[in-house]
């Protein structure tokens, strides 16, 4: 059995022509390094506002001017994990806005990563 090398994936992208001709397109490189590390800060803070029903909400801290969005899968704990308006948390989050240019979650520059009741 001989040994074959894989000649891999070759992607390429292609308009049709009001006269029906197919044309190649060029395609954009992709980055050659990596994505930058998930950089995160820890906090103590307060729920503002929690949605069960879409199971996300704000938290208020000193650290995140205009609150900082969490979803339920971020909240430590089984099953459906859900917060309290007025309950007491530590967290830590991330700064879209340093991360991506103009970055948000749901017009919030800061995203919970991980939440823990008190």
């Amino acid at each position: 059995m001989s040994k074959r090398k894989h000649p891999g994936i070759v992607i390429r992208s292609c308009e049709i022509t009001e006269d029906g001709t197919r044309r190649e397109v060029p395609t954009p490189q992709l980055p050659s390094e990596p994505p930058s590390p998930r950089t995160s800060e820890h906090t103590l803070g307060t729920v503002q506002d929690w949605h069960p029903e879409e199971g996300s909400g704000v938290i208020a801290s000193d650290r995140t001017p205009g609150g900082c969005w969490v979803h339920y899968s971020d909240v430590a704990g089984r099953g459906f994990r859900t917060l309290t308006a007025g309950q007491d948390v530590a967290l830590e989050f991330e700064d879209l806005g340093a991360k991506y240019p103009g970055g948000n979650q749901d017009g919030y520059r800061y995203r919970a990563i991980s939440v823990t009741g008190k």
